[in-house]
């Protein structure tokens, strides 16, 4: 079954999507190959990004293989070897993120992580909690690895933190998705849908309002079952439930079919004032609707269905 242009039981991350299964293979057994001599510590990562490499006793870099993924599938037998060997030696050779920021600027993007991706690393307002399984970060993008923004390189440079939340959030637009649409369901009802193809496509949950279908008071119904995905509606009547239902199975679908990049599998009602989560695990480890009481004098409210 394909969910959004997905297939859910796919065993790829999204940066390798468009590889067939005997070029992610070869892809990944290349990589592997020029880190073999390298002595650096790597694994492959929990996230769509690619793979943790240690490049010191105090850094790790995650290193992002959607572009050289792009490449590989053009390139012929023979050019192949030269693109991992060119990607992964940028890599290996650490870069440190850029201090000046006009340099970063392009670069900066936001991100959603779970809470503990930074392994209990304090970095204080470079860290937005936004529900109790995911936080959002800042991030620099670089060609070839990703790097969450660190104390020590925000204060390099000296900017406000306002304006570098601004950015980050802003530059996830300039992200590439694998499908954007709009699933039309019963009633008129649309549920909208990002696929992208690295984890700054569930960021998009952190501007939500760039995707409601109008100015109303009532909120959406917002979901990231993983880095991956965000899934909104647009709250307008008593057909909410016609999306509820929807979102509620896609979602848990979703995020039980994903193996290496889960954020959450719950529902939230979103609002300009903040996340609230619509769902609970009940003792059978099942999601069950369970609204607090706003929600449901909210839903009560709403006006009929068209």
């Amino acid at each position: 079954m394909r969910l959004f242009g997905r297939n859910p039981n796919s065993s790829k991350p999204s940066w390798a999507i468009e590889l067939s299964n005997g070029e992610y293979r070869k892809l990944r057994e290349a990589i592997e190959l020029q880190l073999t001599g390298s002595g650096l510590v790597y694994s492959w990562a929990d996230g769509d990004d690619g793979m943790n490499i240690e490049l010191s006793d105090r850094y790790t870099a995650v290193a992002r293989f959607d572009t050289l993924a792009t490449k590989y599938r053009l390139a012929d037998d023979l050019e192949r070897p030269i693109l991992v060997a060119d990607h992964m030696n940028v890599i290996i050779q650490n870069v440190p993120p850029p201090t000046d920021w006009e340099e970063a600027r392009p670069l900066l993007k936001a991100a959603l992580v779970p809470p503990d991706y930074l392994q209990g690393e304090d970095i204080g307002p470079l860290q937005r909690p936004v529900t109790d399984e995911f936080v959002a970060v800042l991030m620099l993008d670089q060609a070839t690895s990703v790097h969450t923004v660190l104390p020590a390189t925000f204060a390099a440079w000296g900017v406000s933190l306002e304006e570098a939340w601004q950015i980050g959030i802003e530059r996830i637009h300039d992200e590439p998705v694998i499908t954007e649409e709009d699933t039309a369901l019963k009633a008129g009802v649309k549920v909208h849908a990002v696929f992208g193809k690295t984890r700054f496509g569930s960021a998009r949950a952190l501007d939500v309002p760039r995707y409601l279908d109008a100015d109303l008071p009532y909120g959406a119904l917002v979901a990231v079952p993983s880095a991956d995905i965000f899934l909104c509606y647009t709250i307008q009547s008593q057909a909410y439930e016609i999306a509820r239902d929807f979102l509620h199975q896609v979602t848990a679908d979703l995020f039980s079919a994903e193996e290496i990049a889960k954020l959450s599998p719950h529902l939230y009602w979103w609002q300009p004032t903040g996340w609230t989560r619509l769902t609970t695990v009940d003792a059978d480890h099942r999601l069950q609707w369970d609204p607090p009481p706003t929600f449901r004098e909210m839903a009560a409210n709403l006006p009929a269905a068209i």
